[in-house]
C-alpha cells in the first residue's frame, strides 16, 4: 500500500504483561507494535516511533479558518459553594507542582486547533461512534486517537469512515486495534492519552466514551483560553509558566429510553431526546502531564504517586455532556455481555470495580436474557414526564466539512411551524410542528416532534396497520381515540366518500386533530371520551397500578366531580345516534385501556352495528383489557387477524 496515497494511520497496540497480540483488520497497512506501559512509560519514544515508521500518519497541515459553530449548553446544576472550594483546591495544588518543578514546557498558541485531543475506548460502537467522531470534529476537536478493544460489530469501518472523511480536512485519526479483552480502561485510556500528548504535541486531553457527547458554548480552543485565563488569575501564574498543568470536570446529562420513542429510527441520539433534567455526575480532562494517570471510568485523574488531583468544574464556561448510556433492549443486553465478559478478564481490577456491570452479567448468566430485558423495561425506560424534552441539534456532514445546523428545523427537511405550548399528562413543552404529505392522505398532517406523534405516524403511513380488506367500501367509520387524526387522514385518503366521526379526549390532541381533518368536509371530531354510558370522565396520568401513560393518550375514568382535568363521557349508540349514523361499516378503538370497560358492558347493544372492528389493547395499562376484547368478540360471528398492533375483526358472511 502506497503510504502517500493510503494516508495510512492505523497502529496496533498489545499489551504485554497480558501476552496478548494484537490481530490487525484484515487489510495490508503499515503496521507497529508498541505496549501499553511502553507508552505511559516513555510516551516520546513511542510517538517518535510512530513519526519514523508511519510518516504519512503524522502529517498535519494547519488551517487558520477551520473553525466550527457552536450550541448552546445547559446550564450548571452545581452549587456555587461547592465549584469554589474546588477551585481553590485545585488551583492550590497547581500552585505548588508548578513551583515545585521548575522545568519549561513548550505551549501552543491559544487558537492552535492542535491544543486539544480526545482519546477513546470503544467495542461494539457501530450505530453511535461515527456521529460521535464527527459531532466532535464540528465542536472543533482536529486530533482523534482510538482505540478499537475487540470489536466484533462494524465498528472499525464507521471510524474508518469518520479517518477518510476528516484527514483531507486537517483531521488526524490514529486507530490502535486493541484484542486483550481485559476491561483496563484507566492503563489504555492513560497510555493514548500520553500519546496524544506526545506523537500530536496535545496540550489538553478529554477520555470520552462512544456514548459521551461534549458541547462547548464557545468552541474548543475560545473556552479552554478563557478556562486558563480564569486560571492564571487564581494561580497568579501564566500558561506559558513551567509545567503549568490542570483538571477540569464536565457535568454529563443521561439520556434516557421512553416508551415513545420512535423504534424506526436507527439512529439512538435522533431516537432518544429526552434527557434526565439534572446532572448525575462528571467526567474529567487534563491539560496534560506524563505523570497523570485515568482512573476506571473517567471519572478523575491521579497522579503516578496515587495523589488524586483537583478538577476544577467548567459548567460555568458553558461545557457540558450529553451522555445515551443505554440505547435500547438490544444493546442493554450487548453492552451487559461485553461488560461482564471484559471484567471477568481484569483479575487485576478490584471485585468491586464495575459492580452493577458484574451484577447485571450475574443475572444474564443464571436468570437469562429475558430476565435482563425485563430489567431494562423495568429500570431503564422511564416516564418522558420526568425528563427534559433536549434533542441533539443535527450534523450537516459533507466532504467539505462538518457543522452543526443550528435549528431543529433542518431535521426532515420538512415545512416547519411553532407549535403553541403543548400540555399532555400534565406536562408543558414546546414542541416543534411539522407539516407532513404522506399517501394515501390527499393534504399534509401535522405532527409534533418529540411526542407520540411520529411513531403513530410511522405506524399509520409507513407501517400501513390500517390497510386490510374490506369485503364492502365503508360508508361510515367510527374512530375511537382518534388522537392527532393520523387514522382518519388515512381513511379519508382510501375511503373519500365515507362519513367518519372522530372522538378524541385529550384537549391538546383534539386541537391537532381539528387541524389535521380540517380539508376533509366529511370528516367530523368530537371533543369527547367513549364510555359504556353517558357520564363524566376524569382524564388521568397513571393507570390504576400507579404505572405512567407518558405521552400515548389519556386514559379515562368515572369522575368524582364535574371540576378538575374533566371530559365528557359518551357511548357508541349515543354517538350513532347523534351523528345518524346507521351502522358503523369500521369502527377503530384506540383508547388507551377504556377497552376493557366498552367490551365488558352493554357491548350487545353496538356490536350488532359492525361490521368491522379494529382494536388496539392495552393490557400494560389496563391488565385484562386484550382478555376483555378476546372474550366479547368470541360470542359474535366474526373473524380475527393481526395488523401491526391491531386486533382485526370482521363480520362473517351471513
Amino acid at each position: 500500500m502506497d503510504l502517500d496515497s493510503g494516508r495510512a494511520s492505523l497502529m496496533a497496540v498489545t499489551a504485554r504483561r497480558m501476552n496478548q497480540r494484537a490481530i490487525l483488520d484484515a487489510r495490508k497497512v503499515p503496521t507497529i507494535t508498541i505496549d501499553y506501559e511502553d507508552i505511559v512509560q516513555d510516551p516520546a519514544k513511542a510517538a517518535r516511533a510512530i513519526h519514523e515508521q508511519l510518516p504519512n500518519a503524522s502529517r498535519w497541515i494547519p488551517n487558520d479558518d477551520a473553525r466550527q459553530p457552536t450550541v448552546e449548553a445547559s446550564p450548571s446544576e452545581l452549587a456555587v459553594d461547592r465549584a469554589a472550594a474546588e477551585l481553590k483546591a485545585g488551583a492550590e495544588y497547581i500552585r505548588q507542582r508548578a513551583h515545585a518543578s521548575p522545568v519549561a514546557t513548550k505551549v501552543l498558541a491559544a487558537d492552535d486547533d492542535r491544543r486539544a485531543a480526545i482519546v477513546y475506548l470503544v467495542k461494539d460502537e457501530e450505530d453511535i461512534i461515527f456521529t460521535n467522531l464527527a459531532w466532535h470534529f464540528a465542536q472543533g476537536f482536529r486530533q482523534f486517537i482510538i482505540v478499537n478493544n475487540a470489536s466484533h460489530d462494524n465498528t472499525f469501518s464507521e471510524i474508518e469512515k469518520f479517518r477518510r472523511l476528516v484527514e483531507p480536512l486537517n483531521g488526524k485519526v490514529l486507530i490502535l486495534n486493541d484484542h486483550e479483552i481485559g476491561y483496563y480502561q484507566g492503563r489504555k485510556t492513560t497510555a493514548a492519552a500520553s500519546l496524544a500528548a506526545s506523537y500530536f504535541g496535545a496540550e489538553w486531553v478529554f477520555a470520552l466514551d462512544a456514548d459521551e457527547f461534549l458541547q462547548f458554548n464557545n468552541g474548543v480552543n475560545e473556552t479552554l483560553f478563557r478556562i486558563e485565563k480564569d486560571m492564571e488569575r487564581q494561580l497568579g501564574l501564566r500558561r506559558t509558566d513551567p509545567l503549568y498543568f490542570a483538571s477540569i470536570k464536565m457535568s454529563y446529562f443521561n439520556y434516557s429510553c421512553t416508551m415513545e420513542d420512535d423504534a424506526s429510527e436507527s439512529s439512538p441520539i435522533r431516537r432518544m431526546t429526552y434527557r434526565m433534567p439534572k446532572a448525575i455526575g462528571t467526567k474529567v480532562a487534563a491539560r496534560w502531564s506524563q505523570e497523570f494517570r485515568f482512573a476506571q471510568g473517567n471519572h478523575n485523574i491521579h497522579t503516578d504517586s496515587g495523589q488524586v488531583v483537583p478538577a476544577i468544574d467548567v459548567t460555568r464556561f458553558g461545557v457540558t455532556m450529553r451522555h445515551f448510556p443505554q440505547r435500547s433492549e438490544d444493546h442493554f443486553v450487548r453492552k451487559v455481555r461485553n461488560g461482564g465478559i471484559a471484567y471477568a478478564n481484569a483479575p487485576e481490577l478490584s471485585p468491586g470495580t464495575g459492580s452493577h456491570w458484574r451484577n447485571w452479567y450475574k443475572i444474564l448468566e443464571e436468570k437469562g436474557e429475558s430476565a435482563l430485558r425485563e430489567l431494562f423495561r423495568a429500570n431503564h425506560v422511564r416516564d418522558r414526564r420526568e425528563l427534559k424534552h433536549d434533542p441533539m441539534p443535527r450534523l450537516a456532514i459533507a466532504s467539505s466539512g462538518i457543522t452543526i445546523v443550528p435549528d431543529q428545523e433542518s431535521a426532515l427537511n420538512l415545512k416547519f411551524d411553532r407549535a403553541p405550548e403543548v400540555a399532555i399528562g400534565g406536562k408543558a413543552f414546546e414542541p416543534t410542528l411539522i407539516s407532513l404529505k404522506a399517501d394515501p392522505a390527499p393534504e399534509p398532517v401535522a405532527l409534533r416532534l418529540g411526542t407520540s406523534d411520529v411513531p403513530t405516524f410511522f405506524q399509520v403511513f409507513v407501517r400501513k396497520d390500517y390497510e386490510f380488506k374490506l369485503d364492502v367500501r365503508p360508508r361510515y367509520i367510527l374512530d375511537l381515540g382518534a388522537n392527532i387524526g393520523l387514522a382518519a387522514a388515512y381513511f379519508a385518503g382510501i375511503y373519500p366518500e365515507a362519513r367518519t366521526i372522530c372522538v378524541e379526549p385529550n384537549p391538546e390532541n383534539f386541537r391537532l386533530l381539528s387541524q389535521n381533518i380540517a380539508p376533509y368536509e366529511l370528516v367530523t371530531a368530537v371533543h369527547a371520551a367513549v364510555w359504556p354510558r353517558s357520564t363524566t370522565l376524569q382524564l388521568v396520568e397513571e393507570d390504576k397500578a400507579g404505572k405512567s401513560l407518558g405521552f400515548w393518550g389519556s386514559q379515562t375514568r368515572p369522575a368524582e366531580s364535574k371540576s378538575g382535568n374533566v371530559v365528557a363521557g359518551i357511548s357508541i349508540p349515543e354517538l350513532m345516534e347523534r351523528y345518524n349514523l346507521p351502522t358503523i361499516d369500521v369502527l377503530k378503538v384506540d383508547i388507551e385501556g377504556a377497552e376493557l370497560e366498552l367490551f365488558s358492558t352493554d357491548s350487545s347493544a353496538w356490536i350488532p352495528s359492525c361490521q368491522c372492528i379494529v382494536v388496539e389493547t392495552h393490557d400494560r395499562f389496563r391488565p385484562g383489557s386484550h382478555a376483555a376484547v378476546m372474550d366479547t368478540m368470541k360470542q359474535h360471528a366474526f373473524t380475527f387477524e393481526r395488523s401491526g398492533e391491531n386486533l382485526v375483526f370482521r363480520r362473517k358472511p351471513t
